[in-house]
Order: structure tokens, then C-alpha cells, then sequence
């Protein structure tokens, strides 16, 4: 909740104007959207902010010396005068054991194409892309394993966010056991160390509805712990919204994990998801 003074003009019985400070209290309303096909506008709806999480590839056979995972990609929109209704689609995460890309996901005009997975290549895997949004940005590539006797896998690429493109995954190095994983706001990994988090949202993010007191926090790449690789940073942006009252507003508006890069067991990647938060008439 937002509270603003609007200033009223009341004309009184004398015929005289007196103008008086009315507070107006604009509402708002999350929804996030993990299914289905179409989101219906409900009727006390004026406006919306639309924020698009792409899904993300899987991680292929149980062999340290596989490419890093790719970071997956982003898009916003907000929408002063709302259709009725959009058509939307969520990105299936990629499989596991096959190192499959994730699947697209999409709201109205804006895309989020899926992350690239990793399987037994040792080549680097490409980041999901958004477009067609007010703001979109590109998660970063995996990074490449080594094939040498202590063989060793990339690190993940960051994921896309509010702070930008995410960074790279770093090749794993002959000097340490994996690559890093990429941070937020475009922070490659390098070696052994994984990339750093974005201090603040990008040029062309959209500016939230919230007083000054909203707090951004992005997510720090991994270094690696073992063999595999360090993981990726996580889209997740969490604002924390303080209004003038005792009552404080966590509202997460991404925040599934890149998961990790190419060492260990198979595992699947993540599902896309759309975090829409209603403005109220």
C-alpha cells in the first residue's frame, strides 16, 4: 500500500473554497503464475507490472567434465491501460540427464527464451534471451570444462534480473577444481571465483510504485566448491516495501534458482515463471 495527499477543493455553504489534504491509499496485489494459459484482468485492476523469469536447461550425466549451466533470462513490462486478458505460456525446465535447453516462456509480447543445459559437452551453453518487454536482459553462457586428467567442469552463467545481463560462467581452470559462476549485472566469474552481485537495478528497469525505502538485492556468483563448477546467481530481486506504518511488504518478485553446473548427478533445471503485481482501483 502507497499513500499519497491529493489536495481537494470543497466549495462551502458561504460560497467560500477551502482546500484540504485528502489521503488517497493505492492498493496493490501479487500474483505469481507457475500454470495455465491466460491471465484474465479481474475488474479492480487499472494497471500492471509484469516481470517474466525464463526457465533454465538441464544438467546432463554424472561427469565433472561438462560445461556450466547457462543463466536464465528476463523481461518486464508495465502496463498503464491493461487489455482484458493476455495469453501466456510457461517454460518447462530442461530435462535431466539430457541436458536439454528449458522451454520458452511468454506474456502478451514480451519472450523469455529457456537457458541451454548441459550434457557431456565440454562447450559452453548460451543464456536464455527476453525480449518484446519495456526491459529485458540475457543471462550469462556456462563456462567451458577441462578434459585433462583432473578434469573439472565451468561454472554457470548468472541469471538475467533487474540489474542487467548476467555474467559468465568461468572455464575451469588448470589452477583450481571448477570455473566460478557468474554474477548478477553482468559480473563475469573468473577462474575459481565466482562473479559479483549488482549493487542496483539497471538503466530501464522499471521504478516500482514504493516509497524510497524499497530495498534490491541481487545474488553473488558461486565459487566452486568441488570439481563441478561454481552455480550461477539466482534472478531472484526481493523488494522490501516499508510504508509509513509499523507493517513492512516482502514481496519476491523472481526468485528460482540457476542451480548448478556441470559436476554430480543429472538433475533437471527450473520452470519459468510471471510475478504480475496488480495495481488497484
Amino acid at each position: 500500500m502507497s499513500t499519497q495527499l491529493v489536495s481537494t477543493g470543497i466549495t462551502f455553504p458561504d460560497a467560500t473554497t477551502q482546500t484540504t489534504a485528502v489521503i488517497k491509499e493505492t492498493l496493490y496485489r501479487w500474483k505469481i503464475l507457475t500454470s495455465g494459459t491466460t491471465y484474465t484482468k479481474p475488474s479492480d485492476v487499472v494497471a500492471l507490472y509484469v516481470f517474466v523469469c525464463g526457465s533454465s536447461g538441464g544438467r546432463g550425466t554424472a561427469s565433472t567434465s561438462i560445461g556450466g549451466r547457462a543463466g536464465v533470462g528476463y523481461s518486464e513490462t508495465y502496463y498503464a491501460s491493461p487489455a482484458a486478458s493476455y495469453s501466456y505460456s510457461i517454460g518447462a525446465a530442461g530435462a535431466a540427464g539430457t541436458g536439454n535447453t528449458g522451454g520458452t516462456t511468454t506474456f502478451g509480447a514480451m519472450s523469455v527464451t529457456g537457458g541451454g543445459g548441459t550434457a557431456t559437452s565440454t562447450g559452453s551453453t548460451a543464456g536464455g534471451v527476453g525480449s518484446g518487454g519495456t526491459f529485458n536482459a540475457t543471462g550469462g553462457a556456462g563456462g567451458n570444462a577441462r578434459t585433462a586428467v583432473t578434469a573439472a567442469g565451468g561454472g554457470s552463467g548468472g541469471a538475467g534480473s533487474r540489474a542487467g545481463n548476467g555474467g559468465n560462467g568461468a572455464a575451469a581452470p588448470a589452477s583450481a577444481a571448477g570455473g566460478g559462476g557468474g554474477g548478477t549485472g553482468g559480473n563475469n566469474a573468473s577462474g575459481g571465483t565466482g562473479g559479483a552481485a549488482a549493487t542496483s537495478k539497471a538503466a530501464g528497469a522499471l521504478t516500482l510504485p514504493f516509497p524510497s525505502s524499497t530495498v534490491e538485492i541481487f545474488d553473488a556468483g558461486d565459487s566452486p566448491p568441488s570439481a563441478g563448477g561454481g552455480d550461477g546467481a539466482t534472478p531472484g530481486s526481493s523488494f522490501t516495501m516499508q510504508p509509513q506504518n509499523k507493517y513492512a511488504l516482502l514481496a519476491t518478485i523472481t526468485g528460482q534458482v540457476t542451480s548448478e553446473s556441470g559436476a554430480g548427478s543429472s538433475g533437471a533445471g527450473t520452470n519459468g515463471k510471471i510475478t504480475i503485481l496488480e495495481v488497484l482501483s
